[in-house]
């Protein structure tokens, strides 16, 4: 049985404060699983430079969080380059339209910030959901995201259409 699309969720900016959930939500979609142990050896110091970050304003964070407040997914884009840097969701909510709406509300705010285009290095797991809308795969690559850790990923693309103005 397919899990219930979440209908009663919202979208805001993040804040510093929403740091340690990001930490969090990241962790666990990247093993599948909540309460993951790369979780509790999150340090003050990761914390503390998201949080700046985010205060920095130069990428635009978004969270998606539910009724009871809990942040259960974010993403962020960087207009300076046209990219989609992140946009996870934590395993408890995959597949319940948390993701989309990530996605819909990130490609708004790069129309209004006079985008074009957003790329993305996908994962190997998220590159069927790009797919779905509309991104276009380029070629496999490996991307670091620190010197000790690296990820397959696959480059893609998607051009963005300009909104239509109601009447």
């Amino acid at each position: 049985m397919k899990p219930e699309i979440l209908t009663d969720l919202a979208m805001r900016p993040a804040t510093p404060a929403d740091a340690l959930a990001i930490i969090e939500t990241r962790a666990a979609a990247q093993c599948g699983s909540i309460g993951h142990p790369r979780t509790s050896q999150v340090s003050p110091e990761q914390i503390q430079f998201l949080a700046q970050q985010i205060e920095l304003g130069e990428e635009s964070f978004v969270v998606a969080v539910d009724r009871q407040g809990e942040v259960i997914g974010y993403g962020s884009i960087y207009s300076k380059e046209s990219n989609l840097r992140a946009l996870y969701v934590k395993p408890h909510s995959w597949r319940r339209g948390v993701g989309g709406l990530i996605l819909t509300h990130l490609e708004t705010l790069a129309r209004n910030a006079g985008l074009t285009k957003l790329s993305v290095d996908a994962t190997i797991r998220a590159r069927t959901f790009y797919s779905r809308n509309g991104f276009i795969a380029q070629t496999r690559s490996k991307r670091m995201s620190t010197p000790w850790y690296s990820m397959a990923c696959v480059p893609m693309q998607k051009t963005l259409q300009p909104q239509r103005r109601s009447k």
